[in-house]
């Protein structure tokens, strides 16, 4: 059945067609100024039918046009102006500037952070991956030593999977980091990777999942590129990036975020090794888990028998706390006075808590708390450990002498005594 469209044409040119297109559409759309009969000309040369009515619109002539039915890829008036523009000649075509001045940009600052965490990350060596948000309860399953498999109703489920290895909208990235370490160690011998994605969480009542943004890193391999400096692999177990590599990463991250209140806490969890795994605290709240990969879910995701790092924190609850601009704080001219302390405490006693501890007890003078051995043996007992600091104190505007050194030091000392019990070894 033809279809019929009307262009509303003047003296100066094309004015629009039907209700849907403004007066000027022609004109705008395409930039050129025809009149009614030279719309009508080109349009019929294509096997339109044309017909031009004199002075039944307010601005000029009417060109009403009836569409072929072979032509099924014209169904709107614009289509109309597209078969001008190319009868004209798209070379014919003048280049004009856009008339209107373009919107202010929103600045989202939550977007703004995301791509600064992204920024401080490749600053530290990493390099963005993007996967799928759809993975298997068989890939998840394998985050466990023992294989243990999700309940299916636990996670939302395409009607339309592309395969059975995307069948369920993933709840952490942990699984599919590991996929691709393993995928990228087969041709290369060091992955240092992260990924920025959301995670998708079914909420009881709720209609659609919870989106939260969440932050995936892991490391693999020697801690150093190869080149003509660095050994060959019989000394890369000392040189393998570790714990505390990762550990390094996640505390560059908030120290360049401006987030001072983050501590790390011992715990267990299933994907990681006994002892080697780490909470991410903030306050009183975990956002986060890192630690070196149990050997057996290594063996899992087909990797080789060395050590791989992995850490995933909550990004929302990261960056909700993050700080403006660093504030510049001016370096002192006075000489510091540094002051070693080795403490005997239980083997229980967390560093940190003991180094927040020294920190507040020694005052606004005691810039610097640097924990540089950790000593066991029979000499201290069994059950303790020694755990020796090195303390810098230094005032903007004057010189200290040893006298007030030695009595923050003691303070110190009370201080960590009440607390936790510590004695000076002797």
């Amino acid at each position: 059945m033809a279809r019929t469209y009307v262009i509303t044409g003047s003296a100066s040119g094309i004015g629009a067609t039907t209700a849907q297109m403004l007066r000027d559409r022609g004109e705008r759309v395409i930039g050129i100024d025809l009149n009614a009969q030279a719309v009508s000309e080109m349009l019929t040369t294509l096997g339109f039918g044309c017909e031009i009515i004199a002075g039944a619109a307010a601005d000029g002539a009417i060109v009403r046009t009836t569409v072929p039915s072979a032509r099924l890829d014209v169904s709107i008036p614009a289509d109309l102006l597209e078969e001008v523009a190319r009868m004209y000649g798209y070379d014919r075509l003048p280049t004009t500037l856009l008339a209107s001045e373009l919107p202010a940009q929103m600045v989202d600052p939550i977007q703004a952070l995301e791509e600064r965490v992204r920024d401080i990350l490749v600053g530290c060596g990493l390099t963005e991956t993007i996967t799928y948000s759809t993975t298997s309860l068989e890939s998840i399953a394998k985050l466990t030593p023992d294989r243990i498999k999700s309940e299916a109703s636990d996670y939302l489920q395409l009607a339309n999977p592309l395969s059975r290895e995307h069948e369920f909208m993933r709840q952490t990235l942990m699984n599919t980091a590991l996929e691709t370490v393993a995928s990228n160690l087969r041709f290369v011998e060091r992955v240092a990777i992260y990924e920025v994605a959301r995670v998708y969480l079914l909420a009881p009542d709720e209609r659609l999942p919870r989106q939260p943004r969440r932050l995936v890193v892991a490391l693999c391999g020697p801690r150093e590129e190869r080149s003509w400096l660095r050994p060959e692999s019989g000394a890369q177990p000392d040189g393998a990036l570790g714990f505390y590599d990762l550990k390094g990463v996640i505390e560059q991250l908030c120290a360049s975020l401006g987030i001072d209140d983050t501590s790390y806490r011992p715990l267990q969890h299933a994907t990681f090794g006994s002892g080697r795994t780490a909470g991410l605290f903030l306050a009183e709240q975990q956002i986060g888990v890192l630690g070196e990969v149990h050997p057996t879910v290594r063996a899992n995701f087909d990797l080789p028998e060395q050590t791989v790092c992995l850490a995933e924190v909550d990004l929302d609850a990261l960056l909700a706390t993050a700080g403006g601009l660093a504030k510049f704080k001016a370096v002192s001219r006075m000489p510091a006075l540094k002051e070693d302390l080795a403490l005997v405490v239980d083997e229980a006693v967390p560093p940190d808590a003991l180094q927040a501890a020294i920190r507040k007890a020694g005052g606004a003078l005691l810039v610097d708390v640097l924990l540089f051995d950790v000593y066991r043996g029979q000499q201290i007992g069994v059950g303790k450990k020694s755990l020796a600091y090195s303390l810098t104190f230094q005032s903007p505007d004057k010189t200290l002498d040893s006298a007030y050194v030695a009595k923050q030091r003691e303070r110190i000392v009370r201080q960590v005594a009440q607390e936790f019990g510590a004695s000076v070894r002797s």
